[in-house]
């Protein structure tokens, strides 16, 4: 459980980092944090203290990489099967599969699937959700995370990673062009592959 101090740390390391990603990761681990404090603080503070359990075994954590994506104008569909064929048979709780959403991240987290835990996690989106209207559908062989565009509008791509590459190659490409353009040798800018 993190504390004050850590939540100062992580404010500080913030404004410090230089990276994009770097500070999107520390954003969003401070919104989850902040949104813990909330909900402490919303607690009735005579609530009865649930009694410690004793931790299970500990399970393998496995990463789930791949995913493929959809939308319409409200909703980015994201179809995450990579490593959960076994979902079909495996009569797994509900309990079991939970999602977390922030205003520009998702979590998606399954446990004891077969003995072994599961996550996928988007920490950089490139535009904004409406964390309280997404959701998660357990499929036979996969999950879906239905996130809730803050916009109606497309996106050109899901990560804000992604959006900066696509950015910097059109930039680069427009530059070329206006660099061929601009010249008065006629074979500037001719590919030959």
């Amino acid at each position: 459980m993190a504390t004050h101090s850590d939540l100062e740390e992580l404010k500080s390391l913030r404004a410090t980092a230089q990276r994009s990603y770097t500070k999107n990761l520390l954003t969003s681990e401070i919104e989850k944090i902040e949104a813990e404090f909330h909900r402490r603080a919303a607690q009735p503070q005579d609530a009865p203290v649930a009694p410690r359990l004793v931790a299970a075994p500990s399970r393998t954590r496995t990463k789930i990489d791949l995913y493929g994506w959809g939308q319409s104008d409200r909703f980015l569909n994201l179809y995450i099967s990579d490593k959960l064929k076994d979902l079909k048979g495996a009569n797994l709780p509900a309990e079991n599969v939970t999602s977390t959403f922030t205003a520009r991240s998702c979590l998606l987290e399954i446990k004891d699937l077969n003995g072994r835990d599961y996550f996928f996690t988007l920490p950089n989106l490139c535009e904004e959700i409406v964390s309280e209207e997404c959701n998660h559908k357990v499929k036979s062989d996969s999950v879906v995370l239905n996130l809730r565009k803050k916009k109606a509008k497309e996106w050109v791509c899901v990560t804000a990673t992604e959006k900066a590459l696509k950015e910097k190659k059109k930039q680069e490409e427009d530059e070329e062009t206006e660099k061929s353009l601009k010249s008065d040798d006629p074979q500037v800018g001719v590919r030959i592959d």
